[in-house]
């Protein structure tokens, strides 16, 4: 998914006059974050709809986690094989949104949703088990994960914006370099994952809720 939203970044400032770099700087930070608030708010929307559905049906969260794993691990296997891909048509969203008349700002931040729903699409079994992990402990838990996720994504979309907006030639060669693997690496990480979960819910600490 980073692939595409660095192609949006690219495609912001362009033109024979660069600005400068404070200028730069913070544009990319602007950008990275409004990314970042548009990821938070999915990421808060699905925490929230999981912890008041879980809640009722607790008992039967173990055998779901152990779906939920076994299909990561297959879509993990796909991603691998370059049998499945996700992408996401950051171009033609930006122009749709552009057209509401929201701005710039409301353009990254509704690129930014889409960015969360098409991440969590392959990762949201993951996402899930950890939520899952919690369920039972209040909303304390549920909000820190919540935290975690959107932190940690909007920090890593701020640093591409910022890379982006001050080496925009470097990044484009990079990207050229390693998207040939970005499917498989990635492929291999989730695949990863899903061994992990149906490890922790079968044989690991999560089997005595069974």
């Amino acid at each position: 998914m980073l692939p595409a939203t660095i192609g949006l970044v690219l495609g912001q400032g362009g033109g024979d006059r660069r600005p400068p770099p404070q200028s730069r700087i913070a544009q990319g930070i602007g950008i990275g974050l409004s990314l970042g608030l548009g990821f938070s708010v999915v990421v808060a929307l699905i925490a929230v709809l999981f912890g008041l559905l879980a809640r009722p049906i607790l008992r039967l969260l173990p055998a779901a986690m152990v779906a939920l794993a076994i299909s990561l691990v297959v879509l993990g296997i796909l991603f691998a094989l370059n049998r499945l891909s996700i992408g996401l048509p950051t171009q033609t969203l930006s122009e749709s949104v552009r057209s509401w008349g929201v701005g710039p700002s409301g353009t990254f931040v509704a690129v930014g949703a889409a960015y969360g729903l098409a991440a969590l699409s392959c990762t949201l079994p993951l996402f899930i088990a950890l939520l899952a992990e919690v369920a039972g402990t209040g909303w304390e838990g549920t909000l820190a994960i919540i935290l975690a996720f959107a932190v940690g994504e909007s920090l890593v979309l701020t640093l591409v914006a910022v890379g982006t907006a001050l080496w925009r030639l470097a990044m484009e060669r990079a990207i050229r370099v390693v998207l040939p693997y970005v499917g498989r690496v990635s492929g291999i990480i989730v695949a990863g994952a899903g061994l992990w979960i149906l490890y922790y819910w079968t044989l690991g600490p999560g089997r005595w809720r069974f």
